[in-house]
């Protein structure tokens, strides 16, 4: 499963950094990946607000270590172990 996150938060992503999913929204069907709204990583809270709020209930709070990171030119993309 992935995870999608802006660009500007990829300089805050790291393999085997531990990250706290606090918001995400289930937009396989759309882009084929989960849309993180607000996450943790390490010490800081990172906001990912550059979309409008999907209508959909938000996932459950979750967190692991992320495993790959894929930067795209609109979106970067990474894997956690959970």
């Amino acid at each position: 499963m992935h995870y999608e996150v802006p660009n500007s938060a990829h300089r805050h992503l790291g393999i085997g950094a531990w990250v706290e999913i606090i918001e995400a929204y289930d937009l396989r069907a759309e882009t084929n990946a989960i849309h993180v709204a607000a996450m943790r990583v390490g010490n800081r809270t990172i906001a990912c607000g550059d979309r409008n709020k999907p209508l959909d209930k938000p996932l459950r709070p979750h967190e692991g270590q992320i495993i790959t990171i894929e930067k795209q030119p609109d979106r970067t993309l990474f894997q956690i172990h959970l």
